[in-house]
């Protein structure tokens, strides 16, 4: 008989259950929790019978939690060995004859006891070690204890990750390839972990916002009136000393001839000139009345207009 059809436990559970083995949702036990275990269980062989040995191991793991059952060890056990974990498929049979090996048939009390001597052949043990104590202890990122340990690790024999990890501490590991009935020692040493140096970065406290107005548009006005006043005083310069050289050329109601373009470029020196005073006479104006009317800010700098000779500007300064 293949070992997907030695489930041979099965009536024995259903029975301990509170009834037979179920083969519809009718046929589950009354009480809800029972029930419950019943459908994991019944859901266990199906996958068992179907050859998903993952699947049928979480379900028979979680019927035992559910309702413990010395029986359901059994296919524990099965599932564990068709996986390959060797060490807990023994854990599971050795515990499945320690708390009812005699009830159940004596044909697989047998089978069971053969193949844990089977199994033991397939296992080595491990004395793990670490230099603090209270580290857990890992076999392939299993947690399997916490040291001090009292007694050897069982695992699987082939190639087995032995590590210990501690919080404060950087975390070791070993890999080890055991052999069957191997029995070796494992010292593994968890160095302290080094605090978090404190970063160098230097601190920027930014300045809260009063929500008051910006300096910006005065600025922008004085350096506009700053422009006008530079140009007009400029043009109005060279006009006058346009006018000088021409004031003898034009005496009386005319000017001599030749002076016309002369005239023409004073007129336009003049223009640009009257221009250039107007914008700048502005430019102050403006200025003037944001400082004037907006809401001082104590945090936001200072503005001073000036006007000199041939040069007109604000200083100051700003945020």
């Amino acid at each position: 008989m293949s070992r997907a059809r030695r489930l041979v436990v099965a009536a024995l559970v259903v029975t301990s259950l509170g009834a037979h083995r179920p083969s519809r949702a009718d046929d589950l036990p009354a009480n809800p929790v029972l029930r419950e275990a019943a459908s994991h269980f019944e859901r266990g062989v199906k996958l068992y019978e179907e050859l998903d040995w993952r699947a049928a191991l979480i379900e028979f793991e979680r019927a035992y939690s559910i309702a413990p059952h010395y029986a359901v060890l059994y296919n524990i056990g099965q599932c564990r060995y068709q996986l390959q974990d060797y060490a807990g498929a023994l854990a599971a049979f050795d515990q499945y004859l320690a708390l009812g090996g005699g009830q159940g048939p004596a044909d697989v009390a047998q089978r069971v006891k053969a193949t844990v001597g089977d199994l033991h052949g397939r296992v080595a043990r491990v004395f793990v070690a670490t230099n603090v104590d209270g580290a857990e202890v890992t076999v392939d990122d299993v947690v399997v204890g916490r040291t001090p340990l009292s007694s050897q690790v069982v695992v699987s024999e082939g190639r087995r990750k032995i590590g210990a990890i501690k919080a404060g501490y950087a975390s070791a590991s070993r890999s080890l390839d055991l052999a069957g009935s191997d029995s070796t020692n494992v010292d593994l040493r968890l160095e302290p972990l080094e605090p978090a140096p404190l970063s160098a970065a230097p601190v920027v406290v930014a300045k809260p916002s009063r929500g008051r107005r910006s300096a910006v548009p005065a600025v922008t006005m004085f350096s506009l009136a700053a422009a006008g006043l530079g140009v007009g005083t400029l043009f109005g310069l060279v006009a006058v000393g346009e006018k000088s050289h021409l004031d003898p050329e034009c005496q009386g109601a005319g000017c001599t001839p030749g002076t016309t373009s002369q005239i023409a470029m004073l007129k336009r020196n003049a223009v640009v000139s009257t221009i250039g005073f107007s914008i700048g006479v502005s430019g102050l104006a403006c200025g003037a009345g944001v400082l004037l009317f907006a809401p001082a800010r104590a945090d936001a700098g200072s503005v001073r207009p000036f006007i000199g000779p041939g040069l007109a500007g604000a200083a100051g300064s700003f945020w």
